[in-house]
C-alpha cells in the first residue's frame, strides 16, 4: 500500500513532496516500510501546507525526486501489487515524476481501495480515507502524511479482502 503528498492536485504541473509505502500480507500485521520526503524544487503552496503540514524547511534538504523514485521502485519490485486510496491521483503523480526523470516504473498492477469500497459497500455518504477510517475504526482520523496513510490503506484493504476461505467478508464488516 502506498500514498503520496503533493504540492497540488494536478500531476502535470505539481510535484511530489512525500511518498510512503508498506509491504504487507493479508493475515500479518505490520510489514516493511518505505518513507521519504522529496524536495519539490518549489515553494509549498499555503493551501496544501494546511492539508499535510509539510513545510519548505522540511523538504529543503530532502533528496530530489529521481533519487527517491529509484529507491521506491526498488522497494516495490516488479511483481508487487500496488494499493492506494484514490489510486488514479497517486499513480498520476508517481507516473509524472518518473516521466520528468526519464525513468520507467514498471507494469505493477494497481488496485484502488475507493473502487473496492464503492463496490462492496454501496451507499456510504463518503468514501474518503478519513471517512472510512472513522467508520471502520482502523484509525481515529487520516493524518495526511504518506506513510501513516499508506498504513491506513493497508488496514482498510485487509478489512475489504475476502475471508481466507473465500466466503464472505472478514468480521470487521
Amino acid at each position: 500500500a502506498f500514498d503520496t503528498e503533493t504540492t497540488g492536485l494536478w500531476a502535470p504541473v505539481n510535484r511530489l513532496v512525500e511518498i510512503g509505502a508498506v509491504k504487507f500480507e493479508l493475515d500479518v500485521e505490520g510489514g516493511e516500510t518505505f518513507q521519504s520526503l522529496i524536495n519539490p524544487e518549489r515553494s509549498m503552496p499555503l493551501d496544501v501546507l494546511n492539508v499535510h503540514g509539510i513545510t519548505d524547511a522540511m523538504v529543503a534538504d530532502a533528496p530530489l525526486a529521481p533519487a527517491v523514485l529509484e529507491q521506491f521502485r526498488e522497494f516495490c519490485g516488479s511483481d508487487t501489487v500496488l494499493i492506494a486510496h484514490n489510486a488514479p491521483f497517486d499513480i498520476s503523480f508517481v507516473g509524472s515524476e518518473f516521466n520528468r526523470a526519464g525513468m520507467e516504473f514498471g507494469d505493477n498492477i494497481v488496485v484502488d481501495t475507493v473502487d473496492i469500497f464503492r463496490r462492496t459497500m454501496p451507499g456510504l455518504m463518503s468514501y474518503s480515507l478519513e471517512a472510512l477510517a472513522r467508520r471502520f475504526h482502523p484509525a481515529p482520523s487520516q493524518e495526511h502524511r504518506a506513510l501513516a496513510d499508506a498504513r491506513l490503506v493497508a488496514q482498510l484493504f485487509r478489512m475489504a479482502a475476502p475471508a481466507p476461505d473465500g466466503v464472505g467478508k472478514k468480521e470487521a464488516w
